[in-house]
C-alpha cells in the first residue's frame, strides 16, 4: 500500500511545504511508499528528496490546443473532467485499490473550482480507490451544486478548523473529522537570524500583497503600527516572507522590500533569502509577537507559543483561533473590514497587554489540539495503523519501554540495542504463536487518551536546603520515595550503576533511594523491571515508580489496568540520548570514581554535569562547556521517537508530574534562591494525597497551570531540531561518540560551517 499526495502547488508556497513536511513525518508508513504529486517539479525535487518522499510530476497537455479544446469543453458540456487523462496520467497510472490518496492543497476548495481535485476524486471514487480530503478550510459560500455533490465523495474530510468543520457538518456530510493542520508538528530548523535581529525583543511582520495594497485601509493600518513601534517602543521588527511563488500579486517578498523602504529604519530587518518552512519557523520563534497575514506564518507562531494577530483574509485564521482561544475576535483582524487607520495598532496593543495569558493559553491548549489529528487520522486511515497480531510497532515510533518484551508469554522478544545504541524489541519468529499480547501491550500502538484536564500545578521546595543541593530540582521525589518507604513501600526509578550504565531499579531501603535521586540525561534500562513490578503489586506491596512518560505508559499498557497500590511518577522530558554514546563518553574520561549529573555548585539553573576520578580530580562542566550536553539539549543525540513524542499530553497516565519550575523569580520571587524550585503536576485523587503527605516537609505554593508551563516548553512540544541527527550517529559509528560530540558541539568556525552543510544535505 503507498500514500500519493495529491494537488501540491509547490514548496515556493512555503504553507505547502509546511503541510508536505509535517504530514511525511506523521504518516505511520515507511518514507519509500510515499508520493508527492507536484504542478512545479523543479522547485519540488530538491524538498521532496529530503523528506524521502517519490515526486510525480504532473503531466502538461500535448498541444495548447488540446489544452484549450479540454478547457472549453469543462465549460459549456457535463464533461466537467475533461482533460485529466493528460495532466493526471502518471498519477492514475500508479494508482490501486488499495492505495490511499490525500488531497493536501488545504484551501484548494476556497477560491475557485478545484478541476484537478475533483477530477481526482472522481477518478477515485470510480476506480475505488480511497480519497482524503486533508486538513482542509471551506467557505460557508461554496457549500453549494457541483462543490457540495463533490464534497460527498470523499471517503473523509478533515476540517483543520472550527468553523469549517461546523460548515460541513450544517450542510449534512457525516464523515467529516475535526482536527488541526498538520504543521502545527512542523519542528523548527535553526538558521541564522536576520542581521539586527534581538532575540526575544523583536516582533514579526509576515504580510502578504494583499494586506499592502496600495492606498488601501489596511497598508495605512500597517504603517500607522510600524510608525507607533519605532517611535514609542525600542523593539526590532523583522518583516518575514512566507510565500515566493513567481506570480507578482503573491510574492511577500517584493511587498515586504517596498514597506522597508518606505521608512529607511535600522530597526528594521528583513528575511531577504529563501529558506525553507523549518527555517523560517525557527525565525518567527524567536520573536516576541507576530503580526501575520499567512496562514501557515501565523501557525509557525501559535506552536511556538509566541502570541500572535492575524490580519485574516478567509475562513481558516477564524476557525483555527476559534479552535484555540475559544473566539477570533480578540486574534483575528479581517483587513478587508478595516475602515479606521488605527485600528491594527490598537488591537495589537491589546494583544501585547495579554502576552502571558496567550502564552498560557497556547501551552496548554496545543497538546490536546495536536492530538486531534492524531485521533482523525487513525479514525479516518486505520489501514496504516493495522498491524498484525505479532508486529512489533515501527521503529520510529518505539520508546523502547519494554512492555511487549515484558508481555510475551514464549519470551519470544528480547531487547537488543540498535545501530545507535538504543534497545529495542527484536521477535524471534520461531518462537511466536501469534498471540497478539505484544501488540496489546504496545504504548505506541494503544495510546493513552488524553482526557485533556488541566492539572493542579505547585511550587515546591524541600524545607532542608541539605537535601535540594543534592537534588535536579527541589527535592520533592527523595520526599515522596521516603513516604512510600515508611509505610512499607517499595519505590522503583533510574540509578546510575557502577559501569556507567543507567537502569531502572527497585529500592526498599532510604539508603538505596540515594541512588534514585538527580536526573541522569540517558536513556534508562528498563530490561525485567516491569515483571517485577507486576509481581509486586500481585503481592499487595506499595510501589511508587518513576521515569519518563514514555515508561510510564509501557509500564500501564502493560499491567493493563490501574492497580490501587501503583503510584507514578513522570518527568517533564526533553529526550532521551542513546546509551551507547553516554558509555563511550565516559570512556574516554576513564578511570572515573564517581558522575553527578545537575550538580549545583554553580547553581541550580547552570545543569552542570562532575566527573569525579580516583585521585580526587575533578571535571565540573555547565551545559554550555560539556559537549554531551551541549548535544543533548541541542537534540542531536536523542531517539528517534523524541522527535514527535507520543506523551506530549495535557493529562498524563501518571499521578504527579515533576520538573523545574523555570520562571520561579517571576510567579514567586521568594523562593528563587538559585537552590532549585521544583514543578509538580497532580493530575489523580492519588497524586494529590501523596503531594499532601509530603506537605509539612516542604514549601508548596498554588500557582497557574497556565503560568508554570510558559517556560517549560517540553511538557507540551517534542524536540523541534532533529536534522543533525542521522549525521550525528554515521560520525559516531566512523569516530566514535567522544570525538562526534566535540565536532556536533564545537563553537569552532570549521566545526559550525559543517553543521551548516550537513543540515543542508
Amino acid at each position: 500500500m503507498s500514500v500519493f499526495l495529491c494537488g501540491n502547488t509547490g514548496f515556493d508556497n512555503h504553507g505547502c511545504e509546511a503541510i508536505v513536511s509535517a504530514t511525511v513525518r506523521l504518516l505511520p508508513c515507511e518514507s519509500g511508499r510515499i508520493f508527492l504529486t507536484s504542478f512545479r517539479p523543479k522547485t519540488d525535487e530538491g524538498p521532496a528528496k529530503r523528506y524521502g518522499v517519490n515526486l510525480i510530476p504532473y503531466a502538461s497537455y500535448p498541444t495548447r490546443l488540446h489544452r484549450l479544446v479540454c478547457a472549453g469543453v469543462r465549460l459549456v458540456t457535463p464533461f466537467r473532467h475533461c482533460g485529466s487523462g493528460y495532466t493526471q496520467r502518471p498519477l492514475f497510472r500508479r494508482l490501486r485499490k488499495d492505495d490511499v490518496c490525500l488531497s493536501v492543497g488545504g484551501d484548494i476548495y476556497c477560491y475557485g473550482r478545484p478541476a484537478v481535485a475533483m477530477a481526482l476524486n472522481h477518478y477515485a471514487a470510480k476506480k475505488q480507490v480511497k480519497n482524503v480530503l486533508w486538513c482542509c478550510s471551506i467557505e460557508k459560500e461554496v457549500l453549494r451544486g457541483e462543490i457540495l455533490r463533490d464534497l460527498k465523495r470523499y471517503d473523509w474530510i478533515l476540517a483543520r478548523d472550527a468553523l469549517s468543520w461546523q460548515y460541513l457538518k450544517e450542510r449534512g456530510l457525516t464523515r467529516v473529522l475535526r482536527c488541526c493542520d498538520p504543521a502545527f508538528f512542523l519542528p523548527a530548523e535553526r538558521t541564522e537570524l536576520p542581521r539586527g535581529f534581538r532575540e526575544g525583543r523583536t516582533i514579526g511582520l509576515n504580510l502578504s500583497p494583499g494586506a499592502t495594497e496600495e492606498g488601501s485601509v489596511c497598508l495605512r493600518n500597517v504603517k500607522r503600527l510600524l510608525q507607533y513601534l519605532l517611535e514609542q517602543t525600542d523593539y526590532q521588527i523583522c518583516l518575514i516572507p512566507h510565500v515566493y511563488t513567481a506570480a507578482p500579486d503573491t510574492v511577500d517578498l517584493a511587498a515586504l522590500k517596498k514597506l522597508a523602504e518606505t521608512f529607511h529604519s535600522d530597526r528594521i530587518c528583513l528575511v531577504d533569502q529563501e529558506l525553507r518552512c523549518e527555517q523560517l519557523k525557527y525565525i518567527i520563534s524567536k520573536c516576541r509577537f507576530l503580526v501575520a497575514s499567512r496562514t501557515h506564518a501565523s501557525i509557525a507562531a501559535y506552536s511556538s507559543l509566541v502570541p500572535t494577530l492575524v490580519l485574516g483574509y478567509s475562513v481558516k485564521s477564524k476557525g483555527i483561533a476559534v479552535d484555540l482561544f475559544g473566539s477570533w475576535e480578540d486574534y483575528v483582524l479581517p483587513f478587508a473590514e478595516l475602515k479606521e487607520d488605527n485600528e491594527l495598532k490598537d488591537a495589537f496593543l491589546r494583544l501585547m497587554e495579554r502576552e502571558e495569558e496567550i502564552r498560557g493559553a497556547l501551552a496548554e491548549r496545543l497538546p490536546g489540539y495536536r492530538q486531534s489529528l492524531l485521533d482523525a487520522m487513525k479514525q479516518a486511515l486505520p489501514e496504516l495503523y493495522r498491524i498484525s497480531p505479532n508486529a512489533l510497532c515501527p521503529p520510529e515510533l518505539c520508546t523502547g519501554c519494554t512492555a511487549c518484551a515484558s508481555a510475551c508469554p514464549r519470551g519470544a522478544i528480547s531487547m537488543r540495542p540498535d545501530r545507535e545504541g538504543f534497545l529495542r524489541p527484536v521477535l524471534e519468529e520461531s518462537l511466536c504463536v501469534q498471540c497478539g499480547a505484544c501488540a496489546t501491550a504496545c504504548p505506541s500502538v494503544h495510546r493513552f487518551p488524553d482526557a485533556r484536564r488541566r492539572p493542579e500545578a505547585f511550587a515546591a521546595q524541600s524545607l532542608e536546603d541539605g537535601l535540594r543541593l543534592t537534588s535536579s530540582s527541589g527535592g520533592v521525589f527523595q520526599l515522596l520515595g521516603e513516604a512510600v518507604l515508611k509505610r512499607g513501600g517499595l519505590v522503583v526509578g533510574a540509578a546510575l550503576e557502577a559501569d556507567h550504565r543507567v537502569a531502572h531499579r527497585i529500592c526498599a531501603t532510604p539508603r538505596e533511594l540515594e541512588a534514585l535521586k538527580t536526573s541522569k540525561y540517558v536513556q534508562s534500562d528498563l530490561s525485567g523491571v516491569l515483571p517485577e513490578i507486576k509481581k509486586l503489586l500481585e503481592q499487595g506491596r506499595e510501589v511508587l515508580f518513576s521515569g519518563t512518560p514514555c515508561q510510564i505508559a509501557g509500564l500501564r499498557a502493560y499491567l493493563g489496568e490501574s492497580p490501587e497500590k501503583l503510584s507514578c511518577v513522570d518527568l517533564i522530558c526533553h529526550g532521551v540520548p542513546s546509551p551507547a554514546v553516554w558509555g563511550d563518553y565516559c570512556r574516554s574520561k576513564e578511570p572515573l570514581s564517581q558522575i553527578r549529573f545537575r550538580d549545583k555548585s554553580l547553581g541550580w539553573k547552570r545543569h552542570s554535569l562532575r566527573f569525579t576520578h580516583p585521585d580526587g580530580r575533578e571535571e565540573l562542566l555547565d551545559v554550555t562547556r560539556d559537549p554531551y550536553l551541549k548535544c543533548f539539549v541541542a537534540g542531536h543525540s536523542l531517539r528517534p521517537s523524541c522527535y514527535l513524542c507520543p506523551s506530549k499530553q495535557l493529562s498524563r497516565p501518571s499521578d504527579l508530574t515533576l520538573g523545574d519550575l523555570w520562571g520561579v523569580e517571576r510567579l514567586l520571587p521568594e523562593l528563587a534562591d538559585d537552590l532549585g524550585t521544583s514543578l509538580v503536576l497532580v493530575h489523580s485523587e492519588k497524586g494529590r494525597a501523596l503531594l499532601e503527605e509530603i506537605r509539612p516537609r516542604t514549601a508548596l505554593r498554588a500557582v497557574p497551570f497556565s503560568q508554570a508551563i510558559v517556560s517549560n516548553r517540553s511538557y507540551s512540544a517534542s524536540v523541534s531540531d532533529g536534522r543533525l541527527h542521522g549525521p550525528f550517529f554515521r560520525f559516531v559509528r566512523r569516530l566514535g561518540a567522544a570525538r562526534a560530540l566535540r565536532i556536533f558541539s564545537g563553537s569552532a568556525a570549521p566545526y559550525r560551517l559543517l553543521r551548516g552543510i550537513l543540515r543542508k544535505l
